[in-house]
């Protein structure tokens, strides 16, 4: 079991050291941005937030491709041009086929007639992103994680610092025992 624990303790000291020695470090740069120089632990927690805000990305609402929408500057949303729609209610009306002679009764028919009662006029407003925003900043947050992913590996590919301190911490434990 000691050579084991001596192993991994080994391995996480070097891997810590290595990664607090300011060595494993890379930049981060996306096209013309330099976002800053980071390490690689740094870079890890990045990538790990970024796949959230990803997932946060592609949820977001878009505009209803089925309307016409325009950006209306003064409102700061966009707009649908203004829709006209008729209300029409059935009313009965009778209609009659034949008046009425001396010999015979008149002949009606009972219809039920739309007459328009109202007209609507309406406008939609919206405060969600086209459907080409939403794609656009999919894709530069995806640019963006592949240079995180890219620089992650930059700056792990590091020398690392070899750290042999568990056969000393076996020995200081067993001092005199074994």
């Amino acid at each position: 079991m000691q050579e084991n624990v001596v192993a991994a303790l080994d391995a996480t000291l070097s891997k810590e050291e290595t990664n607090a020695s300011n060595t494993a470090k890379a930049e981060l740069i996306v096209g013309e941005t330099n976002f800053g120089t980071f390490s690689a632990t740094s870079l890890l927690a990045l990538e790990s937030h970024l796949s959230k805000i990803l997932d946060l990305y592609q949820s977001i609402p878009v505009l209803d491709s089925t309307r016409k929408w325009s950006f209306d500057n003064q409102k700061s949303v966009y707009k649908t041009d203004e829709e006209v729609k008729f209300r029409s209610i059935k009313r009965p009306q009778v209609i009659v086929k034949y008046e009425a002679t001396d010999k015979h009764p008149a002949q009606t028919e009972l219809l039920y007639l739309d007459f328009q009662v109202g007209k609507y006029e309406t406008t939609y407003f919206s405060g969600k992103l086209t459907i080409s925003q939403k794609n656009d900043m999919i894709k530069r947050l995806e640019k963006l994680m592949e240079a995180v992913k890219v620089a992650r590996a930059k700056a792990n590919s590091v020398e690392v610092q070899n750290i042999k301190l568990g056969d000393k911490i076996f020995n200081f434990l067993h001092k005199d025992i074994l």
